[in-house]
């Protein structure tokens, strides 16, 4: 899900996708996964992604919640979610 969620989100920055798609509950998903994974820096990007959004009511209180837990919280993501690239095998933060 954590991957799913990256590559949507990489995509999303890239180029325009179909409207269906909302990138609120993209990143919203993201950051959730990440928050569990302790992936805290890509947590507070997608935090601070909302900031440029239209966010609904609904998350919005949530939202702002999780914002203020995420600056609690290490700058940099968790060892064991670091990928490994297989063609230089240098290590890849997230």
């Amino acid at each position: 899900m954590f991957n799913a969620g990256r590559f949507l989100a990489q995509k999303l920055e890239v180029c325009t996708l179909d409207h269906q798609i909302n990138q609120v509950y993209v990143y919203f998903a993201l950051a959730k996964v990440a928050m569990l994974l302790e992936a805290y820096k890509t947590a507070r990007q997608c935090y601070e992604k909302f900031n440029a959004l239209l966010v609904p009511s609904a998350l919005q209180e949530e939202i702002e919640l999780n914002s203020l837990l995420i600056k609690s919280k290490p700058f940099q993501d968790s060892e064991h979610i670091a990928h490994l690239c297989s063609r230089c095998l240098n290590v890849n933060q997230v």
